[in-house]
């Protein structure tokens, strides 16, 4: 009976429903003789004539062309629903801020932390990530900054 023709009744259904219950029943605890996974395992194994040799440029070529814009933006299998907002508006807020130095950075692991929008001095990451801060909703850079400057007025200091 070729699928989706013929309007099926529910008498039909509850007989088929319960075939496959049998089916499945029928083969819990058996297992498979060699012979049929060997015969199992040849019936699932593709033509793999050509794996392992080298396609030949013109043929890289053609693969290429026929591919082309098939696959891009929302046709592509990876494309999860464009650039997000929020990462859009993140990206514009960092391109506000100034980024003139205070100091110079001593060593490798010094950070750039934002005193004021404009101001950045380079403080180690420890006191950077010491207090959880916002540049801006001002949350906790009073603190942070008097950390970062603390630790600018005791490195200058032992210069001089």
């Amino acid at each position: 009976m070729p699928r989706g023709v013929y309007i099926r009744t529910e008498e039909c259904l509850t007989k088929i429903r319960e075939n496959q219950k049998k089916a499945v029943e029928s083969n819990i605890g058996k297992h498979s003789s060699e012979e049929t996974k060997k015969k199992q395992s040849n019936a699932h194994k593709g033509n793999k004539s050509h794996l392992g040799k080298p396609c030949s440029e013109e043929r890289k070529q053609k693969i290429s062309n026929t591919m082309k814009g098939k696959y891009c933006g929302k046709d592509s299998w990876m494309w999860k629903g464009g650039k997000k907002l929020t990462n859009m508006r993140h990206h514009n807020k960092r391109r506000e801020l100034g980024f003139n130095p205070v100091n110079e950075p001593i060593s490798d692991d010094e950070v750039a932390h934002h005193l004021t929008e404009e101001f950045v001095a380079y403080v180690p990451e420890y006191i950077n990530k010491s207090v959880a801060h916002n540049i801006y909703t001002g949350k906790n850079m009073d603190e942070v900054n008097f950390y970062a400057l603390n630790y600018l007025f005791l490195v200058y200091n032992k210069k001089e």
